[in-house]
């Protein structure tokens, strides 16, 4: 009898994780995560920060961004989804990234950030992102 109560509530814990679970934030592999909210998103201001390069690596979107500053510890860097897909073949989903730099200083502070994209998915295998500031379109595939 104990064997089957094992049985019944190890199965109910599996059959109660869903795709959604899979797809949660890992900040072991990112150094930060997605946030898709519309209105996050265009409230972003993007003037203060150049994007210098963008790529996919694995479930990252890795970001080199420049701005004036003193060392660039104290940036606050962001990422959000218009929360909003594009009907296209791939689809699309828009990003902007939010940068806020206190920093008084004329220096020129580059840094590297990455983005866990997981949570970007849908049941297709491809996604196109459209990061602002960004000239090229970037293909998801998973």
């Amino acid at each position: 009898m104990k064997k089957i109560v094992s049985i019944i509530f190890a199965l109910s814990i599996l059959f109660n994780c869903s795709t959604d679970d899979l797809k949660k934030c890992d900040k072991s592999v990112c150094d930060k995560c997605v946030i898709i909210s519309k209105e996050l998103y265009n409230q972003t201001n993007t003037e203060n920060y150049i994007i210098d390069n963008a790529i996919i690596v694995d479930d990252c979107l890795e970001v080199l961004i420049s701005s004036s500053g003193c060392d660039g510890n104290s940036w606050k860097i962001e990422l959000f989804d218009l929360a909003a897909i594009s009907e296209s073949n791939p689809i699309q989903r828009n990003l902007k990234i939010k940068l806020t730099n206190s920093e008084d200083c004329l220096a020129f502070i580059t840094k590297q950030i990455s983005f866990d994209i997981k949570q970007l998915r849908t049941n297709d295998n491809q996604i196109l992102l459209d990061l602002e500031k960004w000239e090229e379109l970037i293909l998801y595939s998973y």
